[in-house]
C-alpha cells in the first residue's frame, strides 16, 4: 500500500495522466526455509491506457517472485475517474499551452 508510482500516462483524457495506487497488501510466509528477502517484485504498467477511467480500474500488475517463480500478484488502479476529453477541452488544453498558461 505504501508503493510510490510514476503518474502513467493516459490517452484522450481531460488530463494527460493518471496516478496508481494499490489496494491490497502481498504476504507470504516462507515455509521452505528460504530467504524472505529474496523476494522481488516486478511492476508493470498497460500499455495505452485510454480515458474514459473509473477509480479503481485496473491499470496494471506487481508480480511477486521468489527464486524467478510467480508467488503472487497485486493489481494496479486509477486513483480516480477521469473522463474522456471533448472537443472543447482539446481546444482549450491547446490554448493554454500556446499561451503558456499552467
Amino acid at each position: 500500500k505504501d508503493l510510490m508510482l510514476d503518474p502513467i500516462s493516459l490517452n484522450g483524457g481531460v488530463e494527460d495522466t493518471v496516478n496508481g495506487k494499490v489496494n491490497d497488501i502481498f504476504s507470504y510466509v516462507c515455509l521452505t526455509g528460504k530467504d524472505p528477502s529474496s523476494i522481488t517484485k516486478e511492476i508493470i504498467i498497460n500499455e495505452a491506457i485510454q480515458a474514459p477511467i473509473q477509480e479503481n480500474d485496473q491499470i496494471g500488475t506487481i508480480i511477486y517472485r521468489l527464486d524467478g517463480e510467480e508467488i503472487g500478484r497485486i493489481p494496479i488502479v486509477a486513483a480516480k475517474s477521469i473522463r474522456k476529453a471533448t472537443y472543447a477541452d482539446s481546444f482549450i488544453k491547446s490554448l493554454k499551452k500556446y499561451f503558456m498558461i499552467e
